[in-house]
């Protein structure tokens, strides 16, 4: 039997002692007397649940028999994975009752629980194939149009109920989901009883939690003993035992984690792994979790009715009240809740206890405005010059939003700062996290440091997990708690980068990334509260991330986008350059701090989580009563739970993932080919391992292998945007020259893989690899970057051939810059120029000796001084369209004595300007 790494801590103790009476409301069964183990009574759980999910799946399999031919397939495959894994549960559990070392019973007894829940994700799945209508309905209207009847396998009823919940109009009830057992109780402990830590579940199942009491009270450091559980009124509904916010608080503290661990052992975790399985809300996040102690609701109609009489020109934006300016107070966004009739939008974020670091209204506009109305990915950088050398100055690049946004000046410090801290460890300023990084340093030792001699590091949201973003039963809240990451790529001697990491580098990235949140708050990282800033704009990006791909289309969000924004003065002004900085190592000189930051997320159908839940409930009931008063925004006396995004690979298939896409990059195929396909059959479901096999298998020309594996990529997820863009790959691997077909958002995706391959093959001196790989990226689609990396290639940069690349890729901006004349066109022209013209420079300069020793007068020698003149021009349209550009103002000088000196060669006498 596989044990997976997860569970091996399982090993070293036995189980939380648990007495079970075992009963439900809609199906009685015969209460036991407590068992004689801990594991017993898990068993008994365990057994119930299976029966009953087989009732269910027999009810399914009735109902797929109905639905159409090509819905039918693929709702019968996930049916028949998720019996196959309740009889994979079900032999577990055989095995638990046979084994006699109870350390074992409970690798068991895990191993059946995690069965029977991936068989749960399957037959969801299949309840909303079977549940949808078969016809269009009018009600599933959203920003998209209307949703299509039949299976839809991409989706999950978390987000089918989300997606029915946007688009329904004023006059329409919200229902419960299509597909769920709404059997009216929450998802909560509905009695307590604080003398024998028992704790009593919504179908009469009695948990004893102690090892969760014991573990609190230790941890919290009392003096006397902390509630657990507190009763909680909800409207409507039968009161509630939910974990009081201390117990939350202290349960969920990643500095207390140690001494929970310590005090509860294996009886802690797996007490709460049985609440988790039984469904308790406060128990759903296994992994990390936010908690918000005081959430705060804000009206955007309410704030917009505010604002816009006072927001008519970028200067209003200094008479703007503070409460207006700062909504609500918060830092941190958390969700939203919807309101029935589509003009407003409830936002639920936390307060903020530092003022420097709110969320201003101006972020919000900038976020909303790139992710969610225009569908894209805000990003910066801090680049070298063309040509690289021995500078320190390193260029400002933002992409997606305004340069001169408090939004990019956060993303820009943010990635500054995040690379200045590597020069505190080597000052010794960082303390427990400085000893640690040189910890790593030190056992990496000296030759794998010189193997990488630098890296490109940037920031990034933590990749979204199963079950992180839930979603009321209503369909009307989403909530989730998004996280910050770094990343990075090791490079070479040359200064070109590999496309992948060392495990020095990752070891690094996982330590940063463990500390992030004490770098929110250390005085030694300046600004101070950079990154609890750049938490917030991940925020800001997660939410109309998924605004977007709930298809929310409230009327409140557009007229939000639509506000002026302020004009940044003084010290506000986003600088063009910044200064790099020299690391004083023993044995290296680091000074190549290059990367950035890129808000990219991409949410998928399986981390979307239906829960019924009293919080939610609650949030739903105080957003109506706000949108009924007068003020926009509201504090609420009550803390909830929020799974938290996780920057460490928890599960093996994300590192098996990793590991495999190494070797295909590596070009070890065959390699490559095996780890996919072991990946599938670990995670059947999973569609991240099916696209890549089929992709490693088309680079194989293993054609029929590609073609299954891509099939069932596609219908795990046929939206998923990974999922097109390594089909788009296999299919231009076998050689398909059919591509119009392809929708134009996965060609660009595919095009822009093939402009960064050409990028890195250029940079590393591979001209004929970099021309293919450009050449390929414009087949795709008109990327001006491709044009000009084609141009770049060319051996000779002075041949007619190598000019009329160069004029073509400049037409390609200058058109960009002509259809949507905005800033980030402008100086993408600007920035495409410069280098432009100090690569065709630097070449003249290389052929000057050559052209030195022509002894007769040589047309070669007038055409180039004639050509300076074009270059000229060229600097000027560059500081037209950014004038702010620091290179461009740069070259001038140099082409002028550039000039002259060909001047000379060429016969002529006298001073030259441009004119």
């Amino acid at each position: 039997m596989r044990i997976r790494t997860l569970l091996l801590p399982l090993t070293i103790g036995l189980i939380a002692s648990v007495a079970g009476e075992l009963g439900s409301q809609t199906h009685p069964v015969e209460k036991t007397a407590p068992t004689s183990t801990p594991v017993e009574s898990g068993i008994i759980v365990v057994e119930f649940e299976i029966k009953e999910e087989k009732k269910q799946r027999d009810d399914l399999a009735k109902k797929v028999e109905k639905l159409p031919p090509a819905q039918r397939t693929q709702a019968s495959d996930e049916l028949k994975w998720a019996n196959q894994q309740m009889e994979f549960a079900a032999k577990e559990l055989v095995r638990a009752r046979a084994e006699k070392n109870e350390a074992v019973r409970q690798v068991y007894l895990k191993e059946a629980m995690d069965k029977v829940e991936l068989a749960r994700t399957y037959a969801r799945r299949v309840e909303t194939a079977v549940g949808v209508p078969t016809t269009v309905d009018p009600r599933y209207v959203g920003t998209a149009g209307p949703t299509s009847g039949g299976i839809q396998p991409g989706d999950s009823p978390a987000l089918r109920q989300l997606r029915r919940s946007a688009g329904l109009s004023k006059d329409e009830k919200i229902g419960a989901a299509f597909g769920e057992r709404d059997t009216g109780r929450l998802s909560e402990v509905t009695d307590y009883d604080a003398k024998t830590h028992t704790a009593t579940l919504p179908n009469g199942q009695k948990i004893n939690v102690a090892p969760i009491q014991r573990a609190v009270n230790a941890a919290s450091g009392a003096a006397q003993p902390r509630p657990l559980f507190e009763r909680t009124e909800v409207p409507g509904k039968a009161p509630v035992w939910r974990l009081t916010p201390a117990a939350r608080a202290t349960l969920h503290d990643p500095a207390k984690r140690p001494t929970l661990d310590k005090v509860g052992g294996v009886d802690l975790k797996v007490t709460y792994d049985i609440l988790s399985f039984a469904g308790v809300s406060d128990f759903r996040p296994r992994g990390p979790a936010a908690v918000v102690k005081r959430p705060v609701l804000i009206s955007l109609r309410r704030l917009l009715d505010k604002a816009e009489p006072l927001l008519r020109a970028p200067d209003d934006w200094q008479r703007l009240p503070d409460d207006i300016r700062f909504p609500g107070g918060i830092d941190r966004l958390h969700g939203f809740i919807l309101v029935p009739g589509g003009n407003d939008l409830i936002l639920v974020g936390d307060r903020s206890d530092k003022p420097e670091n709110r969320i201003s209204l101006d972020l919000l506009i900038v976020g909303f405005r790139a992710v969610w109305k225009n569908d894209s990915d805000p990003a910066v950088s801090l680049d070298e010059p063309p040509g690289g050398g021995a500078t320190f100055t390193r260029y400002a690049r933002v992409e997606k939003i305004p340069f001169q946004s408090r939004f990019a000046r956060i993303m820009l410090d943010a990635d500054y700062a995040m690379k200045h801290i590597g020069r505190l460890v080597w000052e010794r300023q960082l303390g427990e996290y400085g000893r640690k990084s040189l910890a790593i340093e030190r056992e990496a030792g000296t030759q794998q440091l010189l193997a990488a001699p630098g890296r490109r590091l940037w920031l990034a949201p933590a990749p979204l997990r199963p079950n992180d973003i839930r979603v009321s039963a209503s369909g009307r809240t989403l909530l989730f708690a998004a996280n910050v990451q770094r990343q990075s790529e090791s490079g070479r001697r040359d200064g070109t980068y590999t496309g992948g990491t060392t495990p020095f580098s990752q070891r690094q990235d996982e330590l940063f990334n463990q500390y992030y949140p004490a770098f929110e708050t250390a005085p030694e990282v300046a600004p101070r509260g950079i990154f609890r800033r750049m938490r917030g704009l991940v925020d800001i990006a997660t939410l109309g991330r998924l605004l977007r791909e709930a298809e929310v289309a409230a009327s409140a969000l557009q007229r939000l986008v639509d506000l002026p924004l302020p004009e940044l003065k003084g010290g506000d002004v986003v600088p063009r350059t910044y200064t790099s900085f020299y690391i004083d190592h023993p044995e290296l000189p680091i000074t190549r701090n290059t990367g950035g930051a890129e808000l990219k997320v991409r949410p998928r159908a399986r981390d979307f989580d239906l829960i019924h839940d009293a919080s939610t409930l609650m949030l739903e009931q105080a957003a109506d009563r706000l949108v009924k008063g007068s003020a926009f925004s509201a504090t609420l006396e009550m803390s909830l739970s929020v799974p938290q995004s996780t920057a460490f690979p928890e599960f093996l298939v994300d590192r098996r993932l990793q590991a495999a896409t190494d070797d295909a990059n590596a070009g070890r195929l065959a390699e490559a080919a095996d780890k996919f396909r072991e990946i599938t059959r670990l995670a059947p479901f999973d569609e991240r391992g099916w696209a890549r096999l089929g992709w490693v298998e088309a680079k194989r020309n293993r054609v029929a292998e590609s073609n299954a594996a891509l099939a069932k990529a596609i219908a795990l997820a046929p939206s998923d945007p990974d999922v097109r863009r390594f089909a788009l790959h296999a299919t231009l691997e076998r050689g398909a020259a059919s591509i119009v077909d392809w929708p134009e958002i996965v060609r660009v995706e595919v095009a822009y893989d093939f402009t960064m391959m050409a990028r890195d093959r250029l940079a590393r001196g591979d001209r004929k690899g970099a021309q293919d790989a450009a050449v390929m990226a414009m087949v795709l689609s008109d990327v001006p970057e491709a044009a000009l990396l084609r141009a770049m290639t060319f051996d000779d940069p002075l041949s007619d051939a190598a000019n009329g690349a160069r004029r073509d890729a400049i037409t390609l901006y200058r058109k960009a810059a002509k259809t949507d004349p905005n800033d980030e066109n402008r100086r993408a022209l600007a920035f495409a120029l410069a280098i432009s013209v100090g690569w065709q420079m630097e070449a003249m300069v290389k052929a000057l000796p050559r052209y030195a020793q022509v002894r007769e007068s040589s047309a070669a020698r007038l055409k180039l001084f004639q050509e300076t003149y074009g270059l000229l021009k060229e600097v000027a349209e560059a500081e037209e369209n950014d004038p702010e550009h620091p290179l461009a103002p740069a070259l001038r000088p140099r082409l002028l004595m550039l000039q002259q000196m060909l001047a000379q060669m060429a016969g002529f006498s006298g001073n030259f300007t441009e004119s």
